[in-house]
């Protein structure tokens, strides 16, 4: 193999001007070679060995920091998972308005037209209220007092990221 490669002709051509050069020039192009090699090694190995090697260490650290906020969650998902949380609290007859209410006013919810639907459940609309904070007004009803969503009707605003809904909640 190799002496078919000394054989081809461009090398040979290559050989010869090398030949024909001063020994410092020779010189000059042997360091020039070996810099050439040293930064090629440098690109096509040593540094996506090393960048790889960081990329892993900093996907290690995030999957930690994620096992540890996983085990750090893992008594509140037991206790959903056992019936709900602890600090649920029971709501009597005819406290459904009332409990409602409050929270809206606590979190800031335009309530603009609430009524009752029973002792049970209850009916409110609201206009131009935050998508997110409204979900999580919800979600903060359910998990502290147990009132639910039975029926939810929402419409765009031209607000980006608001909408007026209608909503029928339910112990």
């Amino acid at each position: 193999m190799l002496n078919r490669l000394q054989q081809w002709p461009p090398l040979q051509k290559l050989r010869a001007r090398y030949d024909h050069l001063g020994q410092r020039d020779q010189r000059a192009l042997q360091v020039m070679a070996l810099a050439l090699l040293i930064a090629l090694i440098y690109l096509a190995i040593w540094k996506p060995v090393a960048d790889f090697r960081n990329d892993a260490r900093a996907d290690m650290e995030t999957a930690r920091d994620l096992v540890g906020w996983i085990q750090s969650q893992e008594p509140a998902a037991r206790n959903l998972r056992a019936g709900g949380s602890g600090a649920r609290q029971e709501l009597r007859e005819g406290e459904l308005l009332r409990t409602v209410t409050e929270s809206a006013n606590r979190s800031g919810m335009p309530l603009q037209r609430f009524e009752p639907s029973g002792d049970r459940a209850m009916r409110i609309w609201l206009d131009a209220a935050p998508f997110t904070d409204l979900t999580q007004w919800l979600a903060h009803l359910q998990s502290e007092y147990g009132i639910g969503v039975d029926q939810a009707s929402f419409d765009r605003t031209d607000e980006p990221g608001f909408v007026s809904a209608r909503l029928t909640l339910q112990l």
